[in-house]
């Protein structure tokens, strides 16, 4: 059975495209779970971090991290491990991976949940 709100790539690119405006469905944050892991994908910065200059010499847009949660109590979060970060929507698509797996097929596998949009 299917739990993943979003059907292909598509639909998460047009929410997530760098401003927020909840009302036309534009986010800046998404929690989900993927193989009974947390993740947080964000636009900007989250915590104290500044936006780091990437390799490619373009500043990182987007970021992925691993919540790390105490025996699995989402929403409460013990911390933060980043995965990495990201100049652009295809750079995030095609470079993060994530239990071996690309961003691109995680976010719309069948399995993935979407906890929290914001």
């Amino acid at each position: 059975m299917r739990i993943n709100e979003f059907n292909n790539l598509e639909e998460f690119k047009s929410q997530y495209c760098g401003w927020w405006d909840p009302s036309e469905g534009k986010w800046l944050g998404l929690e989900f779970k993927y193989n009974n892991m947390f993740y947080r994908f964000h636009t900007g910065l989250m915590l104290d971090e500044k936006k780091p200059i990437l390799p490619n010499g373009k500043e990182g847009k987007f970021c992925i991290y691993e919540m790390i949660c105490e025996k699995e109590k989402y929403p409460s979060c013990d911390r933060y491990q980043l995965i990495g970060w990201y100049s652009d929507m295809d750079d995030l698509l095609e470079r993060c991976i994530i239990e071996g797996e690309k961003f691109e097929k995680i976010i719309t596998e069948d399995d993935t949940e979407i906890l929290a949009q914001d």
